[in-house]
């Protein structure tokens, strides 16, 4: 697989330490020790918001929060579309705020308030360099539900609910933003490694260690293959959360879709196809798994670091590579997909849509817990 630096550096720091080699451990020592620094720092501004030294701001709504305890990768974007939609179904006005992490451009119109709109759940009205990769993944895939970004969850929920009629808002990726209150707390985790490898940053991928599991009201687990899976997983979640129901589900492939045409292909497609594998996510490997598991053979695999924009030149090389291999054409992530111009591309490409699908004896506990939230 070609890989960039940024992408081996985020991967060697998700390794546990019984996998690095000698010269591995001891560039790892200092990352440990500021490890410990970061996790001082965490400690004492939760404690500050638990002792009322910092404020905690509440929105005159519901506010149902999605998030991780590690940086990327566990299946959260896919969770806040399946509480939207199940809320949809049960006749809820709903809408999406998120920092839009990634974003890099601004229109000049919106630069005072830093505030947002993505879509206002009939159209996208904001261009993706603004919005940011997921909640553009987001507007584009759910009707009807309005969603607005910002650095400041709090004016971004404001604005929501000035703009727009809404019951519940849902706070994407804020599990470790105290700030905003919040009446629901699901935490998404991945089911082979819920803890990463066990360090917070910078020396692992834990952004806060697993004893924060207390605040979850709900966990879901992505990720998992047997049984056995998901019973170990559970004694871990249990040795933090005793309550919250644990809920497990993976992701499902939907279709193929044209990056050039829109056109869809069923899944069957791909099945003995030779491709090149393009992403830009926290798990590459993951992505490659699914593609083998339709039979595809990757000709080539090609991985840049988590929220990648591509360059012309980029796309153009990706395009060289299909042809080089003459391979039935480029394959890449839907959230990639909203990071790239079609047009900077020389060859066929298709993006793989994926759904998060609960297993069946979690949906009715799933639909349970968000109307019972919901009547309370």
């Amino acid at each position: 697989m070609n890989k960039p630096w940024r992408l081996r550096i985020q991967q060697f720091l998700e390794k546990e330490d019984r996998e690095l080699k000698l010269w591995q451990k001891l560039c790892h020592v200092p990352l440990v020790l500021l490890s410990q620094i970061y996790l001082a720092v965490i400690r004492c501004r939760q404690m500050a918001y638990r002792l009322g030294l910092r404020p905690v701001a509440k929105l005159p709504c519901r506010v149902i929060c999605v998030g991780n305890l590690t940086v990327g990768g566990t299946g959260k974007t896919p969770t806040v579309e399946l509480v939207c939609r199940t809320l949809q179904h049960i006749g809820e006005q709903v809408g999406i705020i998120s920092r839009g992490y990634g974003r890099h451009t601004f229109p000049a119109s919106q630069k005072s308030s830093d505030v947002l709109v993505v879509s206002d759940g009939r159209r996208v009205c904001a261009p993706v360099q603004a919005a940011g990769d997921e909640p553009m993944m987001l507007a584009r895939r759910l009707s009807g539900v309005p969603v607005v970004v910002g650095k400041s969850r709090l004016r971004a929920g404001q604005e929501a609910l000035r703009r727009f009629s809404l019951k519940t808002l849902v706070l994407d990726d804020g599990f470790q933003h105290l700030h905003l209150a919040r009446d629901v707390n699901i935490l998404v985790l991945d089911g082979r490694k819920p803890f990463g490898n066990g360090h917070c940053l910078p020396a692992g991928s834990l952004r806060e260690p697993p004893q924060a599991l207390m605040r979850a009201d709900l966990i879901l687990v992505t990720r998992t293959s047997t049984q056995e899976d998901r019973q170990r997983v559970e004694r871990e979640i249990r040795r933090y959360n005793s309550k919250a129901p644990v809920i497990f589900g993976n992701h499902k492939p939907r279709d193929l879709m044209s990056l050039q045409t829109d056109q869809t292909l069923p899944l069957s497609t791909l099945a003995g196809k030779s491709v090149v594998a393009l992403c830009g996510i926290a798990d590459p490997g993951a992505f490659l798994a699914t593609l083998r598991s339709l039979s595809a053979e990757i000709a080539e695999a090609i991985a840049f670091a988590d929220h990648h924009w591509y360059s012309a030149a980029e796309l153009r090389q990706a395009s060289k590579r299909v042809l080089a291999t003459k391979s039935w054409g480029l394959v890449t992530t839907e959230k990639d997909a909203v990071r790239m111009q079609p047009q900077w591309l020389q060859c066929p490409a298709w993006m793989l849509r994926v759904d998060m699908v609960l297993m069946a004896d979690g949906k009715k506990l799933w639909e349970e817990r968000l109307k019972e939230q919901r009547e309370g």
